[in-house]
Order: structure tokens, then C-alpha cells, then sequence
């Protein structure tokens, strides 16, 4: 959930829930997709939802994680490609966000960990 239209706009209401829906994957890893877009800035977080309905709804603790594109953009121009054509770094976000550029595919992949 969070402050893009992709993610719902804050808005998670039972009735309502519009934010992007995670698919779970081999190893407990959630994967989901949005469109990138120069000068992005957003802030999200994550909500463990049992059922469709709404109930059971759990959200992350701590404050609210934040994209910001500036931020990426000064850490790829620092940091060399590796054998495989990525770039992996962190940004000071509370340790819960691993960003990792994939050259080849022109793809940012940002690897979240619940800290809860």
C-alpha cells in the first residue's frame, strides 16, 4: 500500500483495497510490479492481509518506506556493475530496503525484509 495510484493511494478499506497484490514465491519471497518512472518518489508499506474481505489485516511496524529517485540515481553513478551486469546497494531506510539494478533487463528490483 502506499502513495501511488499502483498502490492504492493509501487507501485499504475492506471494500476497497487497491494496492498491489504480492504473489508468493518459492522461499517465502513476495514478488510484485510497477511501471518505473524518471523523477518517482513515493512512500509505501507492507500489509499482511489472510483473506480477501480485509480481516485479519496485519501493517508493517515502523514508519513508512520511501523510493526516492534522486536517491537511486546518485547510488548507481557511484557503484560499478558486477559480473552479471547489476549493481546491488542499500539506501539509509532502517535497514529494510536492498536495491539491486539489473543492466541487462533495465530493471530495479528493491528487496524488502519485514522487520516486525
Amino acid at each position: 500500500m502506499g502513495s501511488l495510484n499502483e498502490l492504492g493511494n493509501w487507501n485499504s478499506t475492506s471494500s476497497n483495497n487497491q494496492g498491489l497484490d504480492l504473489i508468493w514465491n518459492n522461499g517465502n519471497i513476495w514478488k510484485g510490479q510497477i511501471p518505473f518512472k524518471e523523477n518517482l518518489n513515493f512512500e509505501y508499506k507492507f500489509i499482511f492481509q489472510k483473506d480477501n474481505n480485509g480481516s485479519n489485516k496485519k501493517w508493517e511496524n515502523g514508519g513508512n518506506r520511501i523510493f526516492n529517485y534522486k536517491d537511486i540515481i546518485q547510488k548507481l553513478n557511484k557503484n560499478e556493475l558486477d559480473k552479471e551486469g547489476k549493481i546491488n546497494f542499500t539506501i539509509d531506510n532502517n535497514d529494510r530496503n536492498i536495491y539491486q539494478y539489473d543492466q541487462k533487463e533495465e530493471k530495479l528490483i528493491i528487496k524488502c525484509i519485514w522487520k516486525n
